[in-house]
């Protein structure tokens, strides 16, 4: 059936119909002649009644009109269509805009972190690396102590008293030194920190392996009291270098005295003997108290 003119559509049907109808008409005015379009813009061709009916202007059959509608949904959805990627770049465009903006942010809290860090390493006052390095030293220089106690009870227990003598008193001196080392920093107002030692070697398998341990012990902390100067002179600490004079002074002379017995007690390897009988004539090491040697906390023993 074709509806004409004074056509009436229920109501009942979907709003979306009516608005098809309408659109159906506006594209058949456009498609038609430029008269109908004309009267079309002037008379207002369609009218909408007050009623529950729409009446169009001029017989107008539904097949055009659904056709209509169907060609300029096409076109609306084909527009969508083109539009939906400019939407998504400028989408994108205002997101990395943002990631943009976010990222100067951060690069500027992060350098701004950075001046304050550096700022407070320049303002907060550090404990030098020398005062650091001659607490590590006390440690050494009471192993040495400990380590000749253990040489010196060896030989006591082998009844060899005269190099059990000796050793004695080297452990004493090397309590000394870490004992003056301490008094060193307290002068300075330095904080001193008495550490742990390690155990130390109480086993030997002759009489030479004692001695020969010992001279390596003297090698050893003469390698570290120098690199304790070096150190000073490098951070400028002209006290702590002129301090350090004495230790150097004394290693020297600690490793020659040492050198001398393992001489002797090698010479003597098949009679041990013969170095106790030496060490009764001749005192190696024992120079006597040092008026120049630096005061030690609590006193020297």
């Amino acid at each position: 059936m074709r509806p004409g003119l004074g056509t009436t559509i229920p109501s009942r049907r979907r709003a979306t119909f009516r608005q098809t109808l309408l659109l159906g008409l506006a594209h058949e005015a456009l498609a038609g002649s430029r008269d109908q379009r004309d009267g079309l813009g002037k008379e207002d061709a369609h009218r909408v009644a007050k009623g529950r009916c729409l009446l169009l202007g001029r017989p107008l059959y539904l097949h055009s009109l659904e056709r209509g509608a169907c060609q300029l949904d096409s076109r609306v959805q084909r527009q969508r269509g083109e539009l939906l990627p400019l939407r998504l770049v400028h989408s994108l465009g205002l997101l990395l805009g943002e990631l943009t903006q976010a990222a100067h942010q951060l690069l500027g809290v992060a350098a701004k972190g950075k001046a304050e860090s550096t700022f407070h390493a320049i303002t907060v006052p550090t404990v030098p690396q020398f005062t650091e390095s001659l607490n590590g030293q006390i440690a050494y220089e009471f192993g040495a102590s400990q380590q000749y106690v253990a040489i010196a009870v060896w030989y006591d227990a082998e009844t060899l008293p005269q190099l059990a003598t000796h050793f004695y008193r080297q452990a004493v001196e090397e309590r000394n030194h870490a004992m003056m080392i301490v008094q060193y920093l307290l002068d300075a107002g330095a904080t001193v920190s008495i550490p742990a030692i390690a155990e130390p070697q109480n086993d030997f398998p002759d009489p030479v392996a004692p001695v020969r341990l010992a001279l390596e012990q003297e090698r050893t902390v003469t390698e570290q009291i120098s690199r304790l100067a070096s150190l000073a002179r490098e951070e400028n600490d002209l006290v702590g270098a002129e301090f350090l004079n004495w230790f150097l002074k004394e290693q020297r002379e600690e490793v020659a005295s040492m050198s001398a017995l393992l001489a002797t007690v090698e010479r003597a390897s098949d009679n041990i003997l013969l170095a106790e009988e030496y060490l009764v004539r001749q005192q190696i090491g024992d120079a006597g108290v040092d008026p120049t040697a630096p005061p030690a906390a609590g006193g020297a023993l």
